[in-house]
C-alpha cells in the first residue's frame, strides 16, 4: 500500500460523476472533523459543498475503506441494524451532510461515528444514484495507524455503532456478493487504481 496516491491514474467514467470535483493529492487526513486538513483538489469547482434544491434527494457522502492489497484486498463494510440478510444491503459507511459541511469532513465523520476508525483520504471516487433516489459520493481511503488496534483478527470493528449490526473487512469478491448494487460502483472505480493499490 503506498504512502500516497498522488501519482494514481484517474478514473476514467467516475470521475466524470464527481460533481463537484474532489481529486485528493494523497495528503493523510485522520479523525473526523480535520476535512481541511485532508489535501482535497477543488480548483475545478472553487468549492467542495455539494449544491442541493429544495426537494431534492437526499445526499450523503462515505468512504470506500480497504486494506491489503491485489487478491487480499479487502472492504470494510457496514450492515444496517435490523435490516434483511437477505438482499445485498451491505454498504460503505456513510451519511447525510449536514447544512454548510462538505462532502469529504462529512465522509470522515460518519465513518468514525459507525466504524470508530480514523481513516486517510487518498482520492475521490465520484458518486452514484441508488435506487431510492439518494446521492451517494464516496472516498477511497485505508485505516490510520492510531485506528489498527480497532480492528479484530476476523477483520470486524471494535467496537461497531449502534446503528449497525455488522462492521469488518471482506474480501473484493466477497463484498460485491454483499454491497448495495448501485455502491458496487465504487469498488469497480477503485480498482482502476490498482497500480496504487497493488
Amino acid at each position: 500500500m503506498p504512502g500516497g496516491p498522488g501519482s494514481a491514474r484517474q478514473i476514467s467514467g467516475g470521475e466524470a460523476n464527481l460533481t463537484p470535483s474532489h481529486r485528493g493529492r494523497g495528503k493523510a487526513a485522520t479523525g473526523p472533523p480535520a476535512a481541511e486538513e485532508n489535501g482535497a483538489d477543488t480548483r475545478s469547482t472553487g468549492k467542495t459543498t455539494p449544491e442541493t434544491r429544495r426537494g431534492a434527494a437526499p445526499i450523503s457522502a462515505g468512504c470506500l475503506v480497504t486494506r491489503g492489497s491485489g487478491p487480499a484486498l479487502e472492504v470494510l463494510l457496514v450492515h444496517p441494524r435490523g435490516a434483511s440478510f437477505r438482499r445485498p444491503l451491505f454498504g460503505i459507511p456513510k451519511g447525510i451532510v449536514e447544512p454548510g459541511e462538505d462532502l469529504i469532513a462529512t465522509a470522515l465523520r460518519e465513518t468514525f461515528e459507525e466504524t470508530g476508525l480514523r481513516v486517510r483520504v487518498h482520492r475521490a471516487l465520484g458518486s452514484v444514484r441508488q435506487k431510492a433516489g439518494k446521492q451517494v459520493y464516496a472516498f477511497w481511503a485505508t485505516v490510520a495507524p492510531d485506528s489498527l488496534d480497532s480492528i479484530d483478527e476476523q477483520g470486524r470493528c471494535i467496537p461497531a455503532d449502534r446503528e449497525n449490526d455488522v462492521c469488518r473487512f471482506y474480501r473484493a469478491d466477497r463484498a460485491r456478493d454483499l454491497m448495495i448494487p448501485a455502491q458496487c460502483e465504487f469498488l469497480d472505480r477503485l480498482l482502476l487504481l490498482s497500480d496504487d493499490i497493488c
